[in-house]
């Protein structure tokens, strides 16, 4: 009973700073008012919507035939593990380990914590975590943002239902969420914060000082940065687009007493946030000053237009039209266009600066997905009576071309089949299941690795194909490394470095052609996965091929053995060739190459 209640724990502490915050602003006579108008057939429209979405999810799902790894699995995988320790430790050391996770590991164990009892009273299949992360995160997020559009206009004749059920039926067809999803990110998690932090900036009146929703902010930043480090990008876009309603404020009045409040309200949310951050996660405060996260991701950076590109395939060009014709057609109703434009300033303040850094993934757009729902689907509260009629019949047609382009780039993304897809950005992107048909070469390899349990692999490879962490999933979720003798191995240069298992192995395990997974900053991968495969090559020398597997794509992964001690003018010339590339970082490279 007591890792019960240990795990209850965290669910209602994510849930109780949510709920905490959303209260705030006279929310509940608001919700009362919307939940009354919603008749039983709006009410069995919601819960048919839900049940179909995830009927969808459990269908794709079931379609794959994959070894998940890297991202797709990690959190997966963090879970499980965190769930089996939730229920075999005592409290104290749950939240010892937690606060040490937070404080120093990349990819934290928040977020698994809240979902540990689900997984233990449910199972912890992929399919399941994944369901588990879609009801208790992204279906509350969404109901949020439909009150948060409909707060955004409010309608005295209390008439919600039709609009409720509409926009939230269309909210749950929004593509961008389920990418991040369905390929098994937890952060879908942190929209419900996200969309609980614009309906209190929306409807904050931030001329009087309110402790209440200041700090419901400060703790939503807290809850979203813990969660997920990379948030810190749509909260210094939230905190930019804050300043600006200060300031219009401001400008209206030109009260000092104002200027005291706005003082005031922006205190409270530091120290709801930085101070608990600096008491409790001193470690993650510090790294997050101290590492050049730019120069560590810079393999994952690329050109202007390729980042475009790959934002067109959660959010199609055609969002980016609808948005301007609602902005324009929202001219006229000042209220909401000045919602608007703060909620674009949050956008371009996220976007701009998060692309300073690296590529979007489908996890990363996620940070965009309630602000551009939330601008498009407000088309539907422009209030059309006691406006120009030609402006009236322009606003209902942007509100049915917006119906029909949500309806068909759904069914383009999740429901049409494969073969038709079309090459444009008029959708986003063609989702298909996750398939490779080489499992079972993969299995033989790893079945190979474990037949030597006293010599030490490591693999060249990074890619799609074949990496360390595919070999050691091969096996998941029933045993989570498939080969405990197969040595970690090193991906990208400037955040991993040289990994100096690689002189230390008895096997390696290369790919011909070379796999990787980025198409710059890998040169830990190709160099020494090419200097092995060339057997004339000062490396290579001290290898012998003696097993080859056929992989998907025309891959082949090549099983060699060590017959050769490196030298120290192998070690030289290893040393050498990184310092070339990377003369600053010798403690990435040239310190690590040693025997």
């Amino acid at each position: 009973m007591t890792h019960y209640l240990s795990s209850l724990f965290f669910i209602v502490l994510f849930y109780g700073i949510c709920l905490y915050a959303f209260l705030q602003g006279n929310t509940i006579d608001f919700v009362k008012k919307v939940y009354k108008s919603l008749s039983l057939w709006h009410k069995l429209g919601i819960i048919i919507t839900i049940i179909l979405s995830l009927v969808l999810t459990v269908y794709w799902k079931k379609q794959d035939q994959f070894i998940y790894f890297w991202d797709i699995a990690a959190y997966w995988d963090y879970s499980i593990n965190t769930m089996k320790d939730v229920f075999s430790n005592s409290f104290f050391d749950i939240i010892r380990n937690l606060i040490y996770s937070i404080n120093n590991e990349e990819f934290n164990i928040f977020l698994p914590h809240v979902i540990s009892l689900p997984l233990k009273l449910f199972g912890y299949s992929y399919i399941k975590y994944i369901l588990i992360n879609q009801i208790m995160f992204l279906i509350p997020a969404l109901i949020v943002q439909v009150l948060t559009i409909l707060k955004m206009q409010d309608n005295t004749d209390g008439k919600y239902g039709n609009l409720f059920v509409l926009l939230f039926i269309l909210s749950v067809m929004f593509p961008a969420n389920y990418y991040a999803l369905y390929y098994g990110y937890i952060d879908i998690a942190y929209l419900l914060p996200f969309s609980i932090l614009i309906y209190i900036f929306l409807n904050f009146d931030i001329k009087k000082y309110s402790f209440s929703q200041s700090s419901a902010i400060g703790l939503l930043f807290l809850l979203s940065w813990i969660s997920r480090r990379y948030t810190i990008f749509f909260i210094i876009g939230y905190v930019i687009a804050f300043f600006l309603k200060a300031i219009v404020e401001y400008i209206k009045v030109k009260n000092k007493q104002v200027l005291i409040n706005i003082f005031f309200n922006i205190l409270t949310m530091g120290i709801f946030s930085l101070l608990i951050l600096l008491i409790l996660f001193p470690n993650f405060i510090s790294r997050v000053f101290t590492t050049n996260y730019m120069e560590m991701y810079s393999a994952y950076n690329s050109s202007l237009l390729y980042k475009i590109n790959e934002l067109s395939l959660s959010y199609s060009y055609l969002y980016i039209f609808i948005a301007l014709f609602v902005g324009l057609c929202s001219i006229s109703i000042y209220n909401l266009f000045v919602k608007q434009i703060y909620i674009l300033v949050l956008i371009i303040s996220e976007l701009f600066i998060f692309s300073l850094y690296e590529v979007m993934g489908p996890h990363h757009r996620l940070i965009l997905s309630i602000p551009i729902s939330i601008i498009v689907l407000s088309v539907f509260i422009i209030k059309i009576s006691g406006i120009h009629p030609t402006l009236k019949k322009i606003i209902n047609i942007i509100q049915i071309i917006c119906v029909l382009f949500y309806v068909l780039n759904f069914h383009y993304s999740y429901i049409q089949k494969p073969q038709y897809v079309i090459d444009a950005k008029i959708f986003s992107a063609k989702y298909n299941p996750l398939i490779r048909n080489d499992i079972p070469t993969i299995k033989e390899i790893v079945n190979y690795i474990n037949s030597k349990p006293n010599k030490n692999f490591y693999t060249t490879a990074s890619g799609w194909g074949l990496n360390f962490s595919i070999l050691c999933s091969a096996k998941m979720p029933i045993v989570k490394i498939a080969s405990p003798n197969l040595m970690s191995s090193s991906d990208v240069d400037l955040w991993h470095g040289f990994s100096n298992n690689f002189l230390k192995a008895d096997y390696i395990i290369a790919t011909n052609p070379t796999e990787t997974h980025l198409k710059k900053g890998q040169e830990v991968i190709i160099y020494l996965n090419e200097s092995v495969i060339n057997s004339d090559s000062y490396i290579g020398q001290h290898y012998k091929l003696i097993k080859t597997f056929d992989l998907d794509n025309n891959v082949k992964a090549l099983i060699y053995e060590k017959i050769s001690e490196y030298t120290q003018e192998d070690l030289d010339q290893i040393k050498q060739h990184y310092t070339e590339l990377y003369p600053n970082h010798n403690e990435l490279f040239a310190d690590r190459i040693h025997l």
